[in-house]
């Protein structure tokens, strides 16, 4: 009788996965390592149903061009976006990137909008994949079953926002440096996590061999969150020490590279709060 049950529970799971009906919630110019997950979950879970929306992307501001330039002039080159770039580059090299025009997609103006809403209801998904698309919105990422899930490139809760890698090496945060697959909730980066890894620094890693390593480890946890997630599990809850950082500053990253990519600044200067933190237990 065990055995039976046992039998039909792993039927009902095969079935279950070959049903999954995922949307993939990206932007109209969708960067490498979003292409680079969506290529490798394609690829891994290829009958998947997939319904793929598009966030119409804004033009970029001329203002904001001749800023870029005015500021090579007088602080010289920008160091970030050239280690930004020899990374994109060899994730591009990984694997054959998702050509979006390959695939029937939706353009949407804008994230949240009641188009995207309309969309996904009517697919009816187990899950959205945030993959660039923007901050999402109750209305978005409380339609799916299963839930809204997202890779964030930082140890979250601990590390949250932009750049994660960048930040918590240059305060010298190592033990928090990682990649995180979570739950979307209403405040950024702060879900319930699904799968984590904390990434060991080497003595000789780079902030670009770290990356790298990252958003390969990334696409890994999404593929292996999707096999989780429907499963009963159980949940611990515990009380963490949360950073918040926005965009490099590019005249910092030239210090950090000067450093040979060590911390530049004391992780005592930083404002911190206390946020619960939650993982599944499998």
């Amino acid at each position: 009788m065990e055995f039976t049950q046992q039998l039909t529970q792993i039927i009902c799971y095969i079935q279950f996965l070959n049903n999954m009906r995922i949307v993939l919630y990206t932007s109209e110019k969708t960067d490498v390592i979003n292409l680079y997950n969506i290529s490798c979950l394609m690829r891994f879970y290829p009958d998947f149903q997939y319904k793929i929306i598009r966030v119409k992307s804004k033009p970029q501001q001329r203002r904001s061009s001749i800023r870029n330039i005015l500021s090579r002039i007088k602080n010289g080159p920008n160091y970030f976006l050239i280690d930004h770039n020899v990374i994109m580059a060899s994730i591009k090299e990984i694997t054959p990137l998702i050509n979006f025009d390959n695939f029937e997609s939706i353009i949407v103006n804008e994230v949240n909008d009641s188009k995207s809403e309309k969309i996904i209801s009517e697919f009816n998904p187990d899950i959205i994949l945030q993959c660039g698309a923007g901050i999402l919105k109750k209305n978005i990422f409380l339609i799916p079953k299963l839930g809204t899930i997202n890779i964030h490139h930082g140890f979250a809760p601990e590390i949250r926002g932009i750049q994660s890698t960048f930040w918590a090496m240059y305060y010298g945060l190592y033990d928090q440096i990682g990649v995180s697959c979570h739950f979307i909730d209403e405040k950024l980066d702060t879900g319930i996590i699904i799968s984590q890894h904390n990434y060991s620094l080497k003595s000789k890693d780079t902030f670009i061999d770290v990356q790298q390593e990252l958003i390969k480890i990334g696409a890994d946890l999404l593929i292996n969150a999707i096999s989780k997630i429907q499963k009963k599990n159980f949940s611990k809850t515990e009380d963490v020490k949360s950073y918040y950082f926005s965009n490099v500053d590019f005249k910092k990253y030239k210090k950090f590279k000067k450093m040979s990519y060590r911390a530049v600044e004391p992780s005592s200067n930083l404002k911190f709060k206390k946020l619960p933190k939650t993982s599944l237990i499998f």
